[in-house]
């Protein structure tokens, strides 16, 4: 998730173009989400932003998307809780969130 982020202000080798489903697409669809590619091979990563479902159901579908990755949370307040990789229309950042909230592991390679 660190490497990922750190592709973010990595200009000179990558691109992150946010698509709002309107004059700036992925792949001709309305999905809103980040387009990252890697400058040098056109290599693109797509990841929506699909929100997440919580204890009110779905919130933030088109806004944010987050990210679950394999670690647990080294917080002993949030005992049951996962490092997430957490996208917004301007920031990249890595959280926790409790492991029984619905997040996507969904990005997607195109070449």
């Amino acid at each position: 998730m660190n490497a990922l982020i750190a592709t973010k202000i990595n200009t000179a080798n990558y691109t992150w173009t946010w698509c709002d489903g309107g004059t700036t697409k992925y792949n001709d669809t309305e999905v809103k989400g980040w387009k990252i590619v890697k400058n040098a091979t056109s290599v693109t990563l797509f990841l929506p932003a699909a929100g997440l479902r919580g204890d009110a159901g779905l919130t933030s579908d088109g806004s944010s998307g987050d990210y679950w990755s394999s670690s647990l949370v080294t917080d002993p307040d949030r005992p049951y809780g996962a490092s997430v990789l957490n996208l917004y229309f301007e920031a990249a950042s890595i959280g926790g969130n409790f492991r029984c909230y619905g997040i996507p592991v969904r990005p997607v390679f195109a070449e």
